[in-house]
């Protein structure tokens, strides 16, 4: 008997509105993009008898694309360009058998459920005008992504049974915002790159070519007021993959081997740009540039049984490894935020980026469950490969007062792989336990203010925290164990993790400069043995492990002609 599910989808949103005037000039597009529940299922729910082989298959790819594009220019007034993207994906991918009659078939069972997902959210906010220009964009991803292979009911089966959960899962929120004053340049170096950078991106954005015509006239003589340029990002990724192969609280009998494996690679970044511009000539007004990115990622991978589950087979096999898409074979977490704000008299940048993130990789028989492996070979075995990256950049300049601060916060709250025998195992031939872990996190903040005739101040915080960074293969207390093979428990661990921080101050009357890089981490490989053993072959135990950390806070304030 075969049951199969299989599909292909893609989700675009596209959202764009340009506007361009004299006096006023206001852009702003909305894309939503909503798909909460995208599954593809393969179940055996009702009642089966008899049968050779069984196998029960889901597959699936899942595409989500969403874009909003904001544009407004005012040649002799206030441009406002706004823009919202918003990403709701729950994409599932599941071959199942659920709770019901046993089933007996005379050959193998097979269930396996493949699962591949995208999802990108971008959101563009321009701005240009005169007198003001506000630019605003927001980019909001809430994305899951599932592959299961499950068994909830007693399984009779003269060959193999195995379950195989293979999923990827990758997501991207982006908020890009620009405001440009007048005039502001298009060329030079540090914060007046971003003065370029707005007021392209505007002229692109409004759809126009020509520049902004005049300064703002806001006192009743016609002197002249001050600008106001702001550009606001925001990036905000929530997102999850789970692969999970996985045998209920039942009872399996095979007259082969049984094994499970689970497979995950997942990527997920937040990305929030935010700069604003008057450019060189303007000695008067107001930049505000503000850039934050939030990365909310939880990866699961696991192949277990559930306590209260009792297996009988020749072997048994758990396995959660890596997932190879296109030659990738590591999970990439991050968040980069920027901001920048150039010309007249005050410049304000700020950057906020927040990575947090947990993978967890597990292959583990728990108390409550129990193998009788008879002459078979028994492996458990972990494998979790993974980068975190945050970034945080602000830079300003300006004429009177120039302040560019940044925040990079890169959290993992779990970075581990797990191999665990803990519940009961009878018979087997060579038992083996091995767990793999590579980590790697890199964290930067930068904070730079500059001003001609005034102060500048920079001030950079950058925070690293990794304590369950964990490569374990390990037999916990329990029955005592009797196989006629070998025992090999093996935790190989790397862990890696460098945290910057640049404060640069730059003014004529003061400048200030203030770094900060904190860094805590824990790195950890464990192999042992705590219960009885007795063993026909020879007994290893292994744990190799590294780690390395850094933490640097680098400041500078110069002063006049400095």
């Amino acid at each position: 008997m075969t049951l199969n599910a299989a599909s292909v989808s893609e989700s675009k949103v596209s959202a764009t509105a340009n506007a361009a005037a004299g006096g006023t000039g206001v852009g702003i597009s909305i894309g939503l993009n909503l798909t909460p529940n995208n599954d593809t299922c393969a179940m055996v729910e009702g009642t089966l008898i008899g049968g050779a082989n069984l196998t029960v298959s889901g597959t699936s790819s899942d595409d989500s694309g969403t874009v909003a594009i904001g544009g407004g220019k005012a040649a002799d007034g206030t441009g406002v360009g706004g823009a919202l993207a918003i990403t709701v994906a729950d994409n599932v991918t599941e071959a199942s058998v659920s709770a019901g009659e046993a089933i007996n078939v005379s050959g193998d069972y097979v269930l396996t459920a493949v699962h591949h997902g995208a999802s990108s959210t971008q959101a563009k906010g321009a701005a240009a005008g005169s007198d003001g220009a506000v630019g605003v964009a927001i980019g909001l991803s809430f994305v899951s992504d599932t592959a299961r292979a499950s068994i909830d009911r007693d399984v009779s089966a003269g060959g193999a049974v195995s379950l195989s959960a293979r999923g990827d899962g990758s997501s991207k929120a982006e908020g890009i915002a620009s405001a440009a004053g007048e005039k502001a340049a298009k060329d030079g170096s540090g914060a007046d790159d971003q003065a370029g950078k707005a007021t392209g991106l505007a002229n692109k954005q409004s759809g126009e070519s020509n520049k902004v015509g005049k300064s703002a006239n806001a006192d009743s003589e016609g002197d002249g007021g001050d600008a106001v340029s702001v550009g606001a990002a925001l990036g905000l990724n929530i997102a999850s993959s789970v692969s999970e192969a996985r045998i209920g609280a039942v009872t399996i009998t095979a007259g082969k081997a049984v094994q499970l494996h689970a497979e995950n690679n997942m990527d997920a970044l937040a990305v929030g740009d935010g700069t604003a511009a008057l450019g060189k000539d303007i000695t008067d007004g107001t930049t505000v540039g503000i850039g934050i990115a939030i990365n909310v990622a939880d990866m699961e991978n696991r192949a277990m049984v559930d306590a209260g589950a009792t297996v009988n087979a020749q072997g048994f096999k758990a396995e959660a490894l890596m997932k190879d898409v296109g030659g990738d074979t590591t999970h990439k977490f991050g968040a980069t935020a920027v901001s920048g704000a150039s010309g007249g008299d005050t410049g304000v940048a700020g950057s906020f980026a927040l990575n947090y993130s947990e993978a967890t990789t597990q292959a583990v028989l728990p108390v409550g469950a129990t193998v009788n492996a008879g002459s078979g070979d028994v492996a458990l075995k972990a494998q979790n490969t993974s980068e975190a990256a945050v970034s945080a950049t602000a830079k300003a300049g300006a004429g009177e007062t120039g302040v560019g601060v940044s925040i990079g916060l890169n959290i993992v709250g779990d970075a581990s792989s797990r191999a665990a025998l803990e519940g009961t195992l009878t018979g087997g031939n060579n038992l083996t336990l091995q767990a793999e872990g590579s980590h790697t996190l890199t964290t930067s903040a930068i904070g730079g203010g500059a001003a001609k005739d005034g102060t500048g101040v920079g001030g950079a915080l950058a925070l690293t925290v990794a304590v369950n960074n964990d490569s374990e293969a390990q037999v916990l207390g329990g029955n005592a164990l009797e196989i006629s093979g070998a025992f090999d428990a093996q935790a190989t661990h790397h862990g890696s993790a460098v945290t910057r921080a640049e404060g640069q101050g730059k003014g004529s009357d003061a400048a200030v400069g203030v770094a900060l890089a904190l860094s805590f981490v824990d790195d950890q490989a464990v192999a042992s043995l705590d219960r009885d053993l007795k063993a026909g072959g020879a007994v290893s135990l292994s744990a190799r492990g590294d780690g390395s950390s850094k933490a640097e806070g680098i400041a500078s304030a110069a002063g006049e002609k400095a």
